[in-house]
């Protein structure tokens, strides 16, 4: 994966708060010809977040970007970039926790 395309900063921390990643990442609108290809909820919120390989992340995990948390809802590997994309919607209490 090339570092360049690693642009932005999120906080990727487990549901219980005792396990936390700051890393860069690749952050995408998902749109909504590829929702309906891939047959998902129609979402304004829902993002692509490439990242290095992380081992410990699941579904439990939560997505913190520009003050919002996302939950994810998709992991998918990519062993040539030595990468994760994770699919992400915004979570409902998103608003509580925003800093602005």
């Amino acid at each position: 994966m090339e570092s360049g395309k690693l642009s932005e900063r999120i906080t990727i921390k487990s549901h219980d708060g005792q396990i936390s990643y700051d890393v860069w990442c690749n952050v995408r609108p998902v749109t909504t010809r590829e929702q309906l290809r891939n047959s998902t909820v129609l979402a304004n919120n829902l993002l692509t977040l490439q990242i290095r390989y992380l081992k410990d992340i699941n579904n439990t995990f939560k997505v913190v970007y520009q003050g919002y948390e996302y939950d994810i809802v998709n992991i998918t590997s990519d062993w040539k970039a030595d990468s994760i994309i994770l699919t992400v919607i915004m979570n409902d209490d998103a608003s509580r926790i925003r800093n602005t």
